[in-house]
């Protein structure tokens, strides 16, 4: 997938309505991508109008933020293991969130999804980023990173 692809999946709700929430650890490698892709998606002229929520390990303690922003869709990204080649981007269906390492973190994106769904009607997107390598240090990978910068410059 490519920018262009990325933006018209997403371009039936208007900007100011849409809330980006990353999801990753930077002293965990590749889980970092989640992250520096919420920090690239920032600096597009595309999405200034847009909600950025750095959710880092903890998404479940930016909940009420998530509210607050009374937006129409939600776009959870992540470090997500789906077998496919490292720097990946792609969505992930709802329904093969649980076949993925969507998120290693606390709670299950699942989990928030439902006490969100109970708010508030919303569409849900997961943006996953196929990680190299996840574990215990701070290098994100060149692989993904490079992935991540082609994918906003195509």
């Amino acid at each position: 997938m490519n920018f262009e692809q990325f933006c018209t999946k997403i371009d039936t709700f208007p900007v100011n309505k849409i809330t980006f929430v990353g999801i990753g650890n930077e002293n965990r490698k590749d889980d970092f991508a989640g992250l520096y892709f919420l920090e690239r998606l920032k600096k597009s002229s595309k999405y200034k109008k847009a909600h950025f929520i750095n959710a880092g390990i903890s998404p479940e303690n930016h909940l009420q933020q998530i509210v607050n922003n009374d937006s129409d869709s939600i776009i959870f990204i992540d470090a997500a293991e789906c077998g496919e080649k490292p720097g990946e981007i792609s969505f992930i269906d709802e329904n093969n969130l649980y076949r993925t390492n969507f998120s290693t973190h606390a709670y299950s994106i699942s989990f928030i999804r439902e006490y969100l769904s109970r708010i508030k009607e919303q569409k849900y997107f997961y943006l996953g980023i196929e990680p190299l390598e996840i574990g215990v240090g701070n290098s994100f990978s060149n692989l993904v990173k490079s992935s991540i910068d082609k994918f906003f410059l195509e």
